[in-house]
């Protein structure tokens, strides 16, 4: 006779739905606080490693290596940051032999970013650290603790991500 799901074992293998995370300022604050050491630790890990790579400069890496070859205004685009950082980034990569630029045939001023495999390995090692790290949190956190923490730090990113101040039209006099 096969085993019956009863109400009981759902609600025994379930945790129990937990109040509002942040209810006051102060629980905003603590948030903000806690948010900026988890980022703090993240740079330690990437400074760590040999390649020293500053969070912008992973985080452009880590795109150029899923979608590359790239151009690099769209790196800018999607990173959220200016073509001048953009530029900066690939110098810093380039002269560490992480990315190789490529100019477009066709366009004379046209380039793409492309990842070296030095830069794969770079990723991989950093990648390495990244799942020790999830790991520690896997034995420290249940899942649904997990979860609900990320939710809550992606709620935090989309609550302070600066707002676009409303175009208005000019009138002519």
């Amino acid at each position: 006779m096969a085993a019956r799901n009863t109400q009981k074992d759902t609600i025994m293998s379930e945790p129990a739905p937990e109040e509002t995370v942040v209810k006051t300022a102060d629980d905003a604050k603590e948030l903000i606080k806690l948010a900026d050491r988890v980022s703090r630790a993240f740079e330690t890990t990437l400074q760590a490693d040999e390649s020293r790579l500053a969070v912008t400069h992973w985080a452009f890496l880590d795109l150029v290596a899923t979608t590359e070859p790239i151009r690099p205004f769209s790196v800018a685009k999607k990173l959220g940051i200016s073509r001048q950082n953009a530029n900066n980034a690939i110098k810093k990569l380039s002269a560490q032999g992480l990315v190789t630029v490529i100019k477009d045939d066709e366009a004379a001023r046209a380039s793409y970013v492309s990842i070296t495999e030095e830069g794969t390995a770079t990723l991989e090692r950093i990648a390495a650290s990244l799942q020790t790290i999830a790991e520690g949190l896997n034995q420290e956190l249940p899942k649904y603790r997990t979860s609900r923490t990320s939710k809550t730090l992606r709620a935090l990113t989309k609550v302070l991500k600066p707002k676009k101040a409303p175009e208005t039209e000019t009138v002519p006099e």
